[in-house]
């Protein structure tokens, strides 16, 4: 994934976290909008000045000054672009978080303020510097589909840039971004040594499945004694379907309905096709597992050139096994520096709220 200009949103977090009733989580841009587009299917957005009515005029002390429902109301339409709220935020939800959003609404405010008394002022220029690197670091294959996505838009990588630097909120992002990267996150990020330390403590964690040449074996010795059971019996199919298989039509009897041509894996619809009907293939093995099919009649409804058929699937067991050290390394240091970062954004968040006396006027919810 891109790296996503931060966009100083905070105060979204926090607003967003009325949702779940959970404590403001970090959210992407990208994570914003998506779960901006997913309220907006829930309910309809209100005014802000609606969502705000029920609370007290005053909302917090920042320097020895009222940080007034108005400016509460300011900062809101500034975060939204308008007068309203993201749909699915309500009047009740505000209310229940409103000191959780007016604490993000002040720290945006100390922390654009600390970004300009640093000497960073937003500007194209810096938009384009950060998508021009993001660009640079992103991996190979995902270049490449941007640039296809950008050609069916008809576009050029050089024309998104331009258009994407001109838009307002995305200059005080990159300018952010920028002062947080020198000021704050600077020399923070964790060793080989932490992920080693991480993994060692954590190893219930680094496991995944394997199936070794026992469990194969294991599998295609149930698959031909299900079929030697069923040769004797063919009446017990949907039975022993039911029974063994792991896959979802077992509840159907193993029945997959009617299918055509390049439907099923090609293992499956060449044995599949070769049957007669009634008859009963050998075990064919695909990268699901082993197979017992049977070929059952077809419906006159079906279309032309399709059959129907049933099958038992028994797949290998897989066992439990380390995964090493070298292959989660890179993640893992990717991981804990993001917490480390997180951490230090944190703490230079409180700072500032420290240093400028915030006071909350109102009652912060009750912890759950």
């Amino acid at each position: 994934m891109m790296k996503k200009l931060l966009l100083g949103g905070m105060l979204s977090a926090a607003l967003f976290a009325t949702v779940s009733g959970a404590e403001a989580p970090q959210l992407t841009p990208e994570q914003q909008a998506q779960l901006m587009q997913m309220l907006q299917q829930q309910k309809p957005a209100i005014k802000i000045e609606d969502a705000v009515k029920d609370l007290p005029a005053v909302l917090a002390k920042v320097n020895g000054k009222d940080f007034t429902k108005a400016d509460l109301v300011a900062a809101l339409k500034q975060q939204f672009s308008g007068d309203m709220l993201p749909g699915g935020v309500t009047a009740e939800m505000v209310k229940e978080r409103a000191g959780m959003i007016v604490t993000g609404a002040v720290t945006q405010e100390l922390m654009q303020q600390a970004m300009k008394n640093a000497g960073f002022v937003p500007s194209a220029k810096l938009v384009k510097d950060l998508l021009a690197k993001s660009m640079k670091d992103a991996p190979k294959e995902e270049i490449e589909a941007f640039n296809k996505y950008l050609a069916s838009q008809k576009k050029t990588l050089d024309q998104f840039i331009d258009e994407r630097a001109k838009d307002p909120k995305l200059q005080e992002g990159a300018a952010m971004q920028m002062f947080m990267e020198d000021k704050v996150l600077k020399g923070i990020s964790a060793t080989e040594a932490d992920a080693l330390k991480y993994y060692n403590e954590n190893k219930a964690r680094f496991v995944e499945p394997k199936v070794d040449a026992a469990a194969e074996k294991a599998a295609l010795d149930k698959t031909g004694k299900l079929l030697a059971e069923l040769k004797a019996n063919p009446a017990k199919f949907a039975e022993l379907a039911k029974a063994n298989s792991k896959c979802g039509s077992k509840d159907n009897g193993g029945s997959l309905g009617a299918f055509g041509k390049g439907q099923m894996v090609p293992e499956f619809e060449k044995a599949a096709y070769a049957l007669k009907v009634g008859e009963l293939s050998a075990p064919v093995k695909t990268q699901f597992g082993y197979h017992i099919i049977r070929r059952d009649a077809s419906d006159a409804k079906d279309a032309a050139g399709s059959i129907r058929a049933s099958h038992i699937l028994i797949q290998p067991e897989p066992t439990m096994v380390p995964i090493p050290f070298d292959k989660v390394k890179a993640d893992l240091v990717a991981m804990l520096t993001a917490a480390k970062q997180r951490e230090a954004m944190q703490a230079f968040s409180a700072k500032l709220l420290k240093d400028a006396n915030f006071k909350l006027m109102i009652a912060e919810p009750a912890k759950k």
